[in-house]
């Protein structure tokens, strides 16, 4: 069997019970570099190629950077405008940010309220405000 045009063997394998795939593409690696000559190699195909290739991941900068570019040509192609869509981007996070801020406003409030209350009534408060 040739693989990449080199000859080749052929290796099928699969995970014990209690064991992942990767754990057992580890203990493969591990055997082979103990027991193969240093000028012989391995690579992956199918399902443990698709595995390997996934793990080494896209960072999330550029997944950020593709779905902001995929937005402002949506944006750009339902306001029919090159120019509005970024008016909708950047007036987002300042949405955001003021919705957090109304949270940590009412979760502010909620204490204030509840330590007032229980000042007032001069009774030891061990339940919180329902709000």
């Amino acid at each position: 069997m040739h693989y990449n045009e080199y000859p080749s063997a052929q290796i099928n394998g699969s995970a014990a019970p209690g064991y992942s795939s990767d754990q057992a593409m580890a203990a493969l690696e591990e055997v082979f570099a103990q027991t193969m000559p240093q000028d012989m190699g391995y690579d992956y195909m199918g399902m443990s190629f698709q595995q390997k290739l996934a793990a080494r991941g896209v960072s999330s900068t550029t997944i950020f950077g593709i779905s902001l570019l995929f937005v402002f040509l949506i944006l750009a192609a339902l306001y029919e405008s090159w120019a509005l869509p970024f008016s909708v981007l950047l007036s987002t996070p300042v949405a955001v940010f003021g919705a957090f801020g109304v949270l940590l406003l009412r979760r502010l409030f909620i204490q204030a309220f509840t330590r007032h209350t229980c000042s007032t009534w001069k009774t030891t408060c061990t339940r919180r405000s329902a709000w």
